[in-house]
C-alpha cells in the first residue's frame, strides 16, 4: 500500500505506510523487508526534496541489500542515489551510480532494469552535454519499452526524448514526444508526472512563441506541485 500511494504521489500516506511496514520489519529482524522498506522511504523523501533525508534512508538500505546478497535490491538503491546527486546537479557522481547499477542489471540480464537505468543517465548525459550518447540510449530504452508493453516506462522515455530536443534546441521537435508522454500520463492517472511533462511543454511552446500556452500550463503545473508538495514546488515556484 505504501508502494501503491508512492507511485500515485501521495507522499504523506505512502511515508506513513511505510514508516509501518519498517517497524514491522524490524521488529521481526527481516532485513529483506527493512531494505525495501526504506527503499520507499528514500524514494519518497527524494521526491519532495528532502535529500539528506533520502540519502540516509537509502544508505541503510543498500548497506542491508549487499549484506544480504542481494544484488538486484543494491541496483536499485544505487539507480535512486544517483537520482538525488542528478537532483542537486552533480552529475559526475549521478553518471558514476548509474553505470554502477548498470552494470548489475546486465549482469542480472534484467532488461527492465537496464532500460529504467539507462533512461537516468541518458538524462544525465544530455545534460552534460554528451547529446549523441544520450539519444542513442533513449533510443534503446524506447525499443524495450515498446517490446515489453510498459506504459510508464514508454511515457518516461517520451518524455526524456522531448527534453533531449530541448536541450538541443529543436522546441518544434520537443513538442510530438511530449504531447505523447503527457497524454500518456494522463490515461495512467499520475498527476504529478503529467504536471513535470506539462511544464517541459510548456517550454517548449514559450520558445516558439505561444507564451500564453506556456503561462496557463505552467501555472497548471504549479498547483499540481504545491498540492502534492513535490520538490518543484519550491524549484519552479521561484
Amino acid at each position: 500500500m505504501g508502494t501503491a500511494r508512492r507511485e500515485q504521489a501521495r507522499f504523506a500516506d505512502a511515508l506513513d505506510l511505510l514508516r509501518a511496514a519498517l517497524a514491522a520489519y524490524e521488529e521481526t529482524s527481516d532485513d529483506s523487508g527493512t531494505a525495501w522498506a526504506l527503499y520507499g522511504i528514500g524514494y519518497a523523501h527524494r521526491e519532495q526534496g528532502r535529500t539528506a533525508q533520502a540519502w540516509a534512508a537509502l544508505e541503510r538500505s543498500l548497506a542491508l541489500y549487499r549484506s544480504s546478497g542481494d544484488r538486484h535490491g543494491e541496483a536499485l538503491v544505487l539507480r535512486s542515489l544517483a537520482l538525488c546527486h542528478r537532483a542537486e546537479g552533480e552529475l559526475t557522481e549521478a553518471a558514476d551510480l548509474l553505470e554502477q547499477a548498470m552494470s548489475v542489471f546486465e549482469e542480472l540480464q534484467d532488461r527492465f532494469g537496464q532500460m529504467y537505468t539507462g533512461q537516468a543517465l541518458a538524462k544525465v548525459q544530455l545534460r552534460q552535454g554528451r547529446m549523441t550518447e544520450a539519444r542513442r540510449r533513449l533510443d534503446r530504452c524506447l525499443e524495450v519499452a515498446l517490446e515489453r508493453q510498459d506504459r510508464f516506462g514508454h511515457a518516461l522515455v517520451l518524455r526524456t526524448i522531448g527534453e533531449w530536443h530541448l536541450a538541443a534546441g529543436d522546441a518544434r521537435g520537443a513538442q510530438t514526444p511530449l504531447r505523447q508522454a503527457l497524454a500518456a500520463w494522463e490515461s495512467l492517472r499520475l498527476p504529478l508526472w503529467r504536471a513535470r511533462t506539462g511544464w517541459d511543454l510548456a517550454e517548449a511552446w514559450a520558445r516558439c512563441g505561444d507564451e500564453v500556452a506556456a503561462r496557463e500550463e505552467r501555472e497548471r503545473a504549479l498547483e499540481v506541485f504545491r498540492a502534492l508538495e513535490s520538490r518543484e514546488a519550491a524549484e519552479r515556484g521561484r
